[in-house]
Formats: C-alpha cells, structure tokens, sequence
C-alpha cells in the first residue's frame, strides 16, 4: 500500500508577499507524474488531514486529474499514523515535517517521502 498526502504534497503551494505559504488546488506535476508511475498492480490511497467535510475538492481533484486511487481518507486534523497503520502503508509521501517524525517513529516499516515546498523549504 502506497499513501499520498493531499495539500501541499499532490497539490502545489503559493506563497503570497510575506513569505508565508497557502494550500492551492493547482497540481504539482511531479508528485502526480510519480503517483502514475508507481504501477497499475500497486494499491495506493491519499491519507489528508483534512476533514471528512472537505474531501469535495479532494475528490474533484481525483476525477479531474485521472488519478488511479482507491481510496481517500480524512483524518480530521488527527496523525496519519493510525490511519497508514490500519492501511498497512509500506511508502508514504507528505510534506509535514511532523507528521514524518510521527511515521518514522511510530511505524517503521513505512518509508517516508518527505516533500519540500517549491522554493526547496521544507515545512
């Protein structure tokens, strides 16, 4: 089971005057070029913090870029751990630095993917 956070990791951020980043729904190309490629035999799903209210967008955005997901998850703000646990995860990709730390720790079998915003930052 392969496991893709949503914003900011299959989604690409913008970052306004201040400097301070915002979720967007613009497609980051090379997450989702990855995604494709992982293989037609391979189950993978996106694990979001979101909440289970705000998949809508997170579904549009499936149907509209044809991505080969079986399933999306909410975690209403709670660690993905649990949920990539119960998944049996074995590759996880997210941009959240602590949501990595929480991973690594707390499920060792399943390698991280950390994503780095598009000025080379991490978050």
């Amino acid at each position: 089971m392969i496991t893709f956070d949503f914003d900011s990791t299959l989604t690409k951020p913008s970052q306004d005057e201040d400097g301070i980043w915002w979720d967007t729904l613009n497609p980051n190309q090379e997450m989702i070029w990855r995604l494709r490629n992982l293989g037609e035999d391979r189950s993978i799903r996106i694990v979001t913090s979101r909440n289970q209210s705000q998949l809508e967008d997170v579904c549009k955005f499936v149907t509209k870029h044809q991505l080969p997901v079986s399933g999306i998850h909410a975690t209403n703000g709670e660690p993905k751990v649990a949920i990539l646990k119960e998944l049996g995860s074995t590759l996880h990709f997210d941009d959240d630095s602590v949501e990595i730390r929480d991973i690594k720790r707390d499920l060792p079998s399943c390698k991280c993917v950390h994503i780095a915003m598009p000025d080379g930052t991490f978050f």
